[in-house]
């Protein structure tokens, strides 16, 4: 599958993946793609780089997130009339896609999180907590966050102090 931002009228850009493979970044049409980066900071087009943080949103997310909320916003899975129906269908839906997407055998298998921090922190709470136990260590690079650092030590205090 070739990103849009790959030229398709570049007879050498095709998907990268393969040994020798390369695809030519169209960095031009990615931008056109955020419109939060047309604007210009202190006269040079804004680059946004503190994504850690706060992503920015390309155009379909930006539209499809108006779409929502100001045509079927509802609570999923807790409604049974028309709306609450159509906020579900649809949530499932783009949980079905995402699963096609990384070829999931189970939509069961995806879960939506809120962020990074939440995701880090139902990784170590299912998965890392019943494997470690009191002296076990978890390494982390030193470009991770400090909320990071600070959630992954909480997490090897109280799972130390809940083992012994």
């Amino acid at each position: 599958m070739t990103p849009a931002s790959v030229r398709e009228s570049d007879p050498q850009a095709r998907p990268a993946g393969r040994k020798g493979d390369t695809a030519v970044l169209d960095v031009e049409r990615v931008r056109r793609e955020f419109p939060i980066l047309a604007r210009t900071v202190h006269g040079r087009p804004l680059a946004y780089l503190d994504s850690a943080a706060s992503a920015q949103c390309p155009r379909a997310v930006v539209e499809a997130v108006d779409d929502y909320m100001t045509r079927s916003h509802a609570n999923v899975h807790r409604g049974v009339h028309l709306l609450s129906q159509e906020a579900t269908a649809a949530y499932e839906g783009a949980r079905d896609r995402v699963r096609r997407f990384l070829n999931a055998r189970s939509t069961r298998e995806i879960v939506f999180v809120r962020g990074t921090t939440e995701a880090i922190n139902l990784v170590a709470q299912s998965y890392a907590r019943p494997r470690l136990g009191p002296g076990d260590e978890i390494l982390i690079t030193a470009a991770r966050s400090s909320s990071r650092r600070s959630t992954a030590a909480a997490r090897s205090c109280s799972m130390s102090s809940s083992r012994g």
